[in-house]
């Protein structure tokens, strides 16, 4: 029998501008993670005698993420169409934020409850934005391991906030959870529209001039624009 010859995958150089847009989409699922495993090391410091919460109010506490992100995924599928994967992106990261400082500020059981919430409205919004906007901006032939990224990342912010949770307490916890949000939305607003939903807007030119940025300059992005539109 004669041998079957697989044909090599030819990979496209992966340039530095859509490194930088992928690295965005990667701290939001960075962020995920860490909200997820937040409660593991966070919790028993939050108990009583030290901590604000009673047995049930961890229950709560713990819970009320998942309600939140049961309400974030519609949100984000609506908000991608309506104001743009780059800027659904960069409201992402607004509930994140503003979760970890109050869980960060309260003594309350609502108010911290309320802020994982917000935590957790976030991470719905994120599963539905960060891999939609790195397949967007992706090439066939990357499109597969730069999305992998994506789970990779919520792995890693699951181990991150298990090593900081050794060494700090809840609230240093959520003030560094804090942090995550912060430098994506920043890196976020330099990042490019995709080139898809600026054609789905009518905006060709401007979708051929960002998928030109965000291909190697040797590339002829005529067919890819085609297969887009």
């Amino acid at each position: 029998m004669s041998a079957v010859r697989l044909r090599p995958i030819k990979m496209g150089p992966l340039t530095k501008k859509l490194a930088f847009a992928c690295s965005c989409s990667y701290l939001g699922a960075l962020s995920f993670g860490y909200m997820i495993g937040f409660t593991s090391p966070a919790l028993p410091k939050m108990a009583p005698p030290g901590g604000p919460l009673d047995s049930e109010s961890q229950t709560m506490f713990v819970t009320i993420a998942t309600i939140g992100a049961l309400f974030g995924c519609p949100i984000a599928g609506w908000l991608v169409d309506k104001v743009g994967r780059k800027n659904a992106l960069l409201a992402s990261g607004v509930p994140f934020l503003v979760g970890n400082l109050m869980v960060f500020a309260s003594e309350s059981i609502p108010l911290l409850c309320l802020g994982r919430l917000l935590a957790g409205l976030s991470s719905g919004m994120t599963v539905v934005v960060c891999p939609m906007y790195l397949a967007e901006l992706s090439p066939k032939e990357l499109r597969g391991m730069l999305g992998s990224g994506v789970q990779l990342s919520i792995t890693v912010g699951i181990l991150l906030v298990y090593l900081l949770g050794m060494f700090c307490d809840w609230r240093t916890l959520a003030v560094l959870g804090s942090m995550i949000p912060l430098v994506a939305m920043a890196m976020a607003s330099y990042c490019p529209e995709t080139p898809r939903h600026l054609i789905n807007c009518g905006r060709n030119t401007e979708a051929l001039r960002v998928l030109q940025s965000l291909r190697p300059a040797a590339v002829d992005v005529s067919e890819e624009m085609h297969d887009m539109e």
